[in-house]
């Protein structure tokens, strides 16, 4: 067995500097602010690395590690984010969150291609489309993250109601 510690330059997609806060890693955008977290025990941050803690490993076996990035404005609000999904287990929101994007797509009817790529693109033009919509839904903007502008959700809007997704 190996005694593994590899150190990861973490990355996530936000315009800003990477900031190190003690033992928080994050990145700022005006007010937002993105945090990256792990549960507890299977990481620490170093500088301006993440680093897993060592596990010694037999041949065949694995380790499994949950990183997550939190998204909010301030301290206060991502240390109470953060103790929620310590509490509920990430195994738990996992599996919620499966169950949530399975069901999703078994309620849409599916336009079925002989390419794979133009049917992989059907499907995640619903999946884009569900991630742009607010829990309210209406359909948001995404352009300051994604480069993506409303006007280029209205194909998907209307080939989603089609599909027989009236409601996101």
């Amino acid at each position: 067995s190996a005694n593994y510690s590899n150190a990861i330059a973490p990355f996530c997609k936000m315009e800003g500097e990477m900031t190190v806060d003690g033992d928080e890693l994050y990145q700022q955008r005006g007010a937002r602010k993105a945090y990256l977290c792990a549960m507890p025990g299977q990481s620490y941050i170093q500088s301006d690395k993440l680093y897993f803690n060592p596990v010694n490993l037999a041949p065949g076996e694995e380790a499994v590690f949950v990183h997550f990035i939190i998204t909010c404005h301030t301290k206060a609000e991502k240390d109470a984010i953060y103790q929620q999904i310590v509490d509920t287990g990430a195994e738990d929101l996992l599996e919620t969150t499966w169950d949530d994007w399975s069901n999703f797509h078994e309620g849409l009817a599916f336009i079925e291609t002989p390419d794979e790529k133009v049917n992989d693109l059907l499907s995640d033009m619903m999946d884009t489309l569900r991630v742009s919509t607010a829990y309210r839904g209406g359909i948001c903007a995404m352009s300051s993250y994604t480069c993506y502008n409303i006007r280029d959700d209205i194909d998907p809007i209307y080939l989603s109601c089609r599909l027989g997704n009236y409601e996101m």
